[in-house]
């Protein structure tokens, strides 16, 4: 559930800083990261994260808010 909601906020907070691309935010990441991922690799999850992210806000706006909290580990695409 962590990382449904982590997704949930990466979206909210791409929104709300302007659109900024996959790309800059894997940047951002890769400035400031402890780890030692390959920047392609970084911005490949964030890509994942802000695909799922946007399902997810999908999800909440047909389904209500919260709708997110208590799904299941394991969702099919359909």
């Amino acid at each position: 559930m962590a990382q449904r909601i982590t997704c949930i906020v990466l979206v909210e907070l791409q929104r709300r800083t302007g659109m900024p691309t996959a790309a800059d935010l894997a940047q951002t990441v890769v400035m400031n990261a402890t780890m030692e991922l390959p920047p392609m690799e970084i911005e490949k999850t964030v890509k994942a994260m802000l695909d799922h992210g946007s399902r997810y806000r999908n999800m909440e706006k047909a389904l209500g808010t919260g709708i997110c909290l208590v799904l299941g580990c394991y969702l099919p695409e359909s």
